[in-house]
């Protein structure tokens, strides 16, 4: 009986170790799942996060969308070639339902990571990878920034953009059509015949001024300039600070690239002005203080450009891509026109920000430029006007910066 007893207790104790060693490699065996789990989910993040910077950039070159996408990756702790991780970016998406589409960003994250328990089992690593895509959601063009009335108002006019158009109010106007990549309105289109093409999205949310934290330029002394200066001949300016602003009335005009500040006065051309206006990297800030201290004289912007002539933004620095900039306490209407038959286009390239006033349009000063970005109180056109989107002269690309979306 003793001896059968002993020999029951061993075979427990064989059992028991069975059972312990069963449990460790069942236990050991979660503890790497989890871990894998856990990896795999941060894979998926890096991937989310590669794609939607790359699709940030979908309208740059695909080194930079590669770049970007690659650099999210490796914020989030995932770097192409480094500890067995891959980062692949195409563009357009090799795969799935948007396969071919320049417009989206796929982007596969891959890595080799080290097993611990499952090494038992001849399993020493396992291979993740997680996919995402993105869109590049349309950055805008043109932002109506009035809360009141029509923000938006084209009249006998094609407006066409190749990027997007917000508007915190309604779209109003007559016999007109407005062409964009994609059309918001916080409230409705009651124009008499203004189509949209894409229809427009009614009753959105309100967009912020995407300039809003654009510092002013600082308004120097008034030594130089005292009063408003007159030009009749031909001048080639400098920058700095105009007291009683520019008002030209002939000869060709040249701006050397920099910040001009018109403290009151405005920037004025006559309506039968015959010669050049010509600059390149230059910002015009229309701001209102005024010789002599006066506190409410502020100036308009009215311009009659001629063929030849054109203004071009800054392509780096702080004002990188502003070409026109009124002070959010200048209400003064602008009002850019043209004053030519045949010959070249005058063009105007950079952006318009305007944002407590209206900017009326007589004249398609966007045609021949590279990009044209829009930001006012209210806009008017009576005339067709074009918006392209070619920011790739620009340090950074545009002022105003695309989105990525997640699709997949």
């Amino acid at each position: 009986m003793a001896t059968r007893r002993k020999s029951e207790a061993g075979q427990a104790l064989v059992f028991v170790a069975l059972m312990l060693v069963a449990l460790s490699t069942v236990m050991g065996l979660g503890i790497d799942m989890g871990y894998l789990r856990y990896e795999k989910r941060r894979i998926h993040e890096a991937a989310d996060a590669a794609a939607i910077a790359g699709a940030a950039e979908v309208l740059y070159p695909s080194a930079e969308i590669s770049s970007a996408a690659q650099s999210a990756s490796t914020a989030d702790g995932f770097t192409n070639g480094s500890n067995g991780v891959t980062v692949t970016v195409n563009h357009p998406p090799l795969s799935g339902p948007n396969s071919g589409n320049s417009n989206y960003v796929e982007a596969i994250v891959t890595q080799t990571a080290p097993t611990f328990f499952m090494r038992v089992l001849g399993v020493n690593s396992v291979s993740l990878s997680a996919r995402s895509v993105a869109v590049g959601s349309s950055p805008n063009c043109i932002y109506a920034l009035g809360t009141t009335g029509d923000a938006i108002s084209i009249s006998l006019s094609i407006i066409t953009s190749a990027c997007g158009v917000v508007d915190d109010s309604n779209l109003g106007g007559f016999f007109a059509s407005l062409n964009a990549t994609s059309i918001g309105l916080a409230g409705t289109n009651d124009g008499f015949l203004v189509s949209t093409n894409p229809s427009a999205q009614q009753h959105i949310p309100k967009a912020p001024d995407p300039f809003a934290s654009l510092a002013a330029p600082a308004v120097g002394s008034c030594v130089t300039h005292p009063t408003q200066k007159v030009i009749t001949t031909n001048t080639t300016l400098l920058p700095g600070t105009y007291c009683g602003g520019i008002d030209i009335l002939g000869g060709n005009v040249t701006f050397s690239p920099g910040v001009y500040i018109l403290n009151g006065g405005g920037f004025q051309m006559t309506n039968v002005f015959g010669g050049t206006v010509t600059g390149t990297g230059v910002t015009i800030f229309n701001t209102g203080t005024g010789a002599g201290g006066c506190t409410t004289c502020y100036g308009a912007i009215t311009t009659y450009f001629t063929g030849g002539s054109s203004l071009t933004a800054p392509t780096s620095g702080t004002y990188t891509g502003i070409l026109f900039f009124q002070s959010s306490s200048n209400p003064q209407t602008a009002s850019f026109n043209a004053n030519f038959s045949f010959g070249t286009r005058p063009f105007m390239q950079g952006a318009y920000y305007f944002p407590d006033a209206q900017v009326q349009f007589n004249f398609d000063f966007g045609q021949s430029a590279a990009y044209t970005l829009l930001v006012a109180k209210s806009i008017s056109w009576l005339v067709a006007f074009t918006f392209n989107n070619d920011f790739s002269t620009l340090t950074g690309g545009s002022p105003i910066r695309n989105t990525g979306v997640l699709t997949e």
